[in-house]
């Protein structure tokens, strides 16, 4: 099977409204005959959940007749699916009016269609043994360009609007790295001696501490915690960090090896907890530590642990300030 990804391509990002709606919110347009085949298999693509304690996914599916895609234009995540068999006339007709004859591949992904930053993906398959073979073999591919979009939002968002440059002109200043802070952030303690810059915001809670230190202090996942714990403990932090839902990953952006580490923590003095995440990158013989605490009792914490790791992502040497 092949694959096209559709870059739709414009003069000027600025031509393009802005998404409207939830961002992690994906609107599924599908006719009811293909609904009822296809139901499972949809809500399968967008599985993945984490525990900020209680689980959250990082995608919410909504269902919508295909007749009411026009309301829906601006909206951030949009996937279409259609089946040839069986025949249906509403979303066959809107896989034909998104996607040319000559275009016409079992999956296509358009971005910025109809506004800045947004993912619309169609998918055009014979039947629903095919379309089920689809979305199981190209899972990661599909979510992956609705997560990236999301980043590309949340990114914007911060550097357009909501920048803390004092915040960041400091932290430049301790680590000779530059790095997006949104703008209600304030400097909670800092130490240049112990190499430590920890900044916060009351509504809710968000904590990032700022650290470097030797490479080897990192080598495994146990260490690396431990590390940032006792770090924490030496600044007057104490908190616990659990083993339930504890995740460690390697990833690449950008051609640069990064790692994290993510679960719950506990500060037992105050009585709160909450989800962490913990992201190291090596710079010459030391790592750079970020680790952020949420705190936002019964509420959602997701988009908080997304604007973290887009933060992460983004740091970069002296003198390279980020764009959109």
């Amino acid at each position: 099977m092949k694959l096209l990804v559709f870059l739709i391509l414009i003069f000027s990002c600025s031509n393009k409204p802005e998404t409207k709606g939830k961002d992690d919110v994906v609107l599924i347009f599908i006719s009811e005959e293909d609904k009822e085949i296809l139901e499972p298999f949809i809500l399968d693509l967008f599985d993945k959940a984490y525990l900020t304690p209680q689980e959250e996914k990082e995608f919410k599916v909504k269902f919508k007749k295909p007749l009411l895609f026009n309301k829906f234009l601006k909206h951030p995540n949009i996937l279409c699916i259609s089946l040839k068999n069986p025949i249906d006339s509403t979303g066959d007709v809107l896989s034909m009016h998104l996607v040319k004859e000559q275009e016409k591949k079992p999956i296509i992904i358009f971005n910025d269609p109809y506004a800045r930053n947004q993912t619309l993906a169609v998918i055009n398959e014979f039947d629903s043994i095919s379309a089920i073979k689809s979305l199981f073999d190209y899972k990661d591919w599909i979510v992956n360009e609705f997560r990236e979009t999301w980043e590309k939002r949340i990114l914007a968002d911060i550097v357009e609007a909501n920048r803390n440059e004092k915040i960041e002109d400091k932290i430049n200043d301790y680590f000779d790295l530059d790095i997006i802070i949104p703008k209600d952030y304030e400097v909670i303690k800092s130490n240049r001696e112990n190499n430590f810059f920890w900044i916060g915001d009351d509504y809710p809670y968000k904590w990032v501490i700022l650290y470097m230190d030797k490479n080897d202090a990192f080598v495994s996942p146990k260490l690396a915690l431990d590390n940032i714990v006792n770090k924490l403990a030496v600044n007057d932090i104490k908190i616990n960090v659990t083993q339930e839902g504890r995740r460690f990953k390697v990833f690449v952006f950008k051609e640069e090896k990064m790692k994290s580490i993510s679960g719950l923590y506990e500060h037992p003095e105050k009585l709160v907890g909450g989800p962490f995440q913990a992201f190291f990158r090596e710079i010459g013989d030391s790592t750079f530590v970020m680790f952020s605490m949420v705190n936002n009792p019964g509420k959602e914490k997701l988009f908080y642990l997304k604007q973290f790791e887009v933060i992460f992502k983004y740091i970069n040497k002296r003198n390279q300030r980020h764009k959109t």
